[in-house]
């Protein structure tokens, strides 16, 4: 019984060989599947951060939707839409430019501008929200809260290290909770950081991306 056994254990071994497979080397691991981010946008916060994620993660399709969702999209008279404020400093440079201030910036824009700052570095970002010490968050109802953020957009080198910045500024949003419960921002009035580096051409705020997106 055991020459047979030790028969059949060399004729499989032999099988093996000629086949090319190996039935007696260990598995290879598999390379692991990056996982995509999930959106939420549950709590103002978690809203924020679904935009830091789409940002970040801006080579993926789920990008555009997850970033889109953070904004109010009016479908029916009732449901408030997203508008954009821009800070009157970077009006005033705009128009004296020669150039126009779109009369409304609104969702379906909000969502072209992501396309458009997606692919205008190569690099990948880095998104970071911190509260404006000066102005604290209010709650003028249980569905509306508004929050006072500093924004820093931040390309990165392949060692992961800061390589340059794309927006720079503050922002103002109003948050609408909608009856689904997920909070979406209805809008952004964006100012300029004064401790900005004047001499930075690239140092703008997104409100100027914005802006430079028309022409």
């Amino acid at each position: 019984m055991n020459r047979r056994r030790g028969a059949i254990t060399a004729v499989l071994a032999l099988s093996a060989l000629a086949s090319g497979c190996n039935y007696f080397r260990a598995a290879q691991p598999e390379a692991p599947h990056e996982i995509p981010f999930v959106a939420s946008y549950d709590l103002p916060e978690a809203t924020l951060q679904t935009i830091v994620d789409a940002i970040q993660d801006k080579a993926r399709t789920i990008g555009l939707t997850a970033y889109a969702g953070a904004f109010a999209e009016s479908t029916v008279a009732t449901t408030p839409g997203f508008h954009q404020r821009f800070s009157p400093e970077d009006e005033a440079v705009w128009q004296a430019s020669g150039h126009t201030v779109p009369p409304d910036w609104n969702f379906s824009r909000e969502r072209n501008f992501y396309i458009r700052l997606a692919t205008f570095r190569p690099d990948p970002y880095e998104l970071e929200w911190t509260k404006d010490l000066d102005n604290d968050d209010t709650s003028p109802s249980a569905d509306v809260m508004i929050l006072h953020r500093h924004y820093v957009l931040h390309t990165l080198a392949q060692d992961g290290s800061v390589s340059g910045t794309v927006a720079i500024g503050f922002a103002d949003l109003t948050l609408v909770r909608f009856t689904n419960g997920d909070w979406r921002i209805a809008l952004w009035e964006d100012r300029i950081d004064p401790g900005f580096d004047r001499n930075d051409p690239e140092q703008l705020t997104l409100g100027r991306r914005r802006l430079n997106t028309t022409q």
